[in-house]
């Protein structure tokens, strides 16, 4: 809620550059994974590939269904999606195997409060409270160790991004 012009301003110019600040962190990271899964010259373990191919696979097919693309469109370029998923999770796999190694090198743990943010954050996007959040994961021992996965390659890739020397490009067409 906002009650004078000048207040309504400085509201728009404060989210305007939280975007840009968002924009340019998500740059960097995406920059500093790319990086590392083209210097990864290693072959990931086929059953690594294997699980996180089909996983990718899934989230393509449905993505595609959700786009209203008929099944027998998705079943006819079956080889295609097949060839994409394998190729985006061997890449996946390289950088989460490097990540986790980065982690335990610098002795990188997710500790309570990492996971009470995701709950928070997770709890708001799915519009659910946090407590029943909380007791979902604690009764989903496979789910949670997924998250404490996920959680400590994010704090990895954020202390790379960190070290790292990054360039952020102008865009002429983002403000």
């Amino acid at each position: 809620q906002v009650g004078t012009l000048e207040e309504l301003k400085t509201q728009v110019a404060g989210e305007i550059k939280r975007q840009k600040e968002y924009r340019n962190q998500t740059s960097q990271r995406r920059q500093v994974t790319e990086a590392l899964a083209a210097s990864a010259s290693f072959t990931p373990p086929q059953s690594l590939d294997d699980g996180e191919t089909q996983s990718i696979l899934r989230n393509i097919i449905e993505d595609n269904m959700r786009r209203g693309i008929p099944a027998e469109q998705l079943e006819k370029d079956k080889k295609e999606l097949f060839a994409s998923a394998r190729q985006a999770a061997e890449k996946r796999v390289k950088v989460q195997l490097v990540l986790a190694k980065i982690a335990d090198k610098e002795k990188i743990e997710v500790v309570e409060r990492d996971l009470d943010q995701f709950i928070y954050r997770e709890a708001a996007r799915t519009k659910q409270k946090p407590e029943k959040l909380a007791k979902e994961l604690g009764q989903d021992r496979n789910r949670l160790r997924s998250i404490q996965e996920s959680l400590i390659f994010d704090k990895a890739v954020d202390f790379l991004v960190s070290k790292a020397k990054l360039s952020v490009k102008a865009n002429p067409t983002q403000t």
